[in-house]
């Protein structure tokens, strides 16, 4: 398998790495822009985390749809699905060779976002160890509810050859995303564009006289594992789709 990822590697197009580093810059960058106008004076870093997760649930999905596009385009656009298919490995391996691709660059941003994020808070903010543990503890949980997107758009972009298809539905998925809060019966928080703000551990609370608070979530635990689950389920279901489906 890793010699298939390896392989990618080699022939992907080397500046689609620079994407989550790219993503990350922009993620910080208005989140940094935003924080400084739209302070909540009482909680700087949990005001710059709300931020940081707001401005990601654009740029991720829309920087990992790219990305999914490209791993896929690499086989559909030369069609090389069937000398793929001469590894010897079977197609349940080969799909989750291309999802550890995805994995791997959802790690480099992250990562790199969070130390971005950090660096610029203890330079701008006052420096308190003690939030390390929020910190940590919301960016493990953004990381995992983004894993359903990410499943479900290397999905689309695996069956689908003519990538603009997989590429409208996942920016405009992204865009739109916080439109599905809006479904009736709390339909929309069951939908997988929606956990990456419900797992959050703090959510920012606006009175009648206009004053912004942070206070506490509740159940952000039931989301992150709701977010296991959904994500276990697509890849499941997209796995045994990509396996009992002709891809030429």
């Amino acid at each position: 398998m890793w010699t298939l990822v390896q392989t990618d590697f080699k022939k992907m197009n080397k500046y689609v790495f620079l994407l989550p580093f790219v993503s990350c810059a922009f993620v910080l960058l208005f989140a940094s822009l935003s924080i400084k106008y739209n302070p909540v004076d009482e909680f700087p870093w949990e005001s710059y985390l709300l931020q940081m997760s707001t401005t990601c649930s654009i740029f991720l999905p829309i920087s990992m749809t790219m990305i999914c596009s490209h791993i896929a385009n690499s086989e559909h656009r030369y069609n090389m699905w069937k000398q793929t298919f001469t590894f010897p490995l079977r197609k349940s391996g080969i799909y989750f060779a291309k999802l550890i691709e995805c994995i791997i660059a959802e790690i480099a941003f992250f990562v790199s976002l969070m130390i971005g994020f950090i660096f610029i808070g203890f330079i701008f903010l006052e420096t308190d160890v003690s939030l390390i543990n929020l910190i940590l503890k919301v960016f493990v949980s953004l990381f995992i509810a983004y894993i359903p997107i990410i499943a479900f758009q290397l999905w689309l972009s695996l069956i689908i050859k003519n990538q603009a298809f997989p590429i409208s539905i996942g920016i405009l998925l992204a865009i739109f995303s916080y439109t599905f809060y809006v479904f009736p019966f709390d339909i929309g928080r069951l939908l997988p564009w929606t956990f990456p703000s419900s797992v959050l551990p703090i959510q920012l609370v606006i009175d009648e006289a206009q004053n912004m608070s942070i206070i506490q979530t509740t159940n952000p635990a039931m989301y992150v594992g709701l977010s296991l689950i959904v994500g276990a389920l697509i890849i499941f279901i997209s796995m045994l789709h990509f396996t009992k489906r002709d891809i030429m």
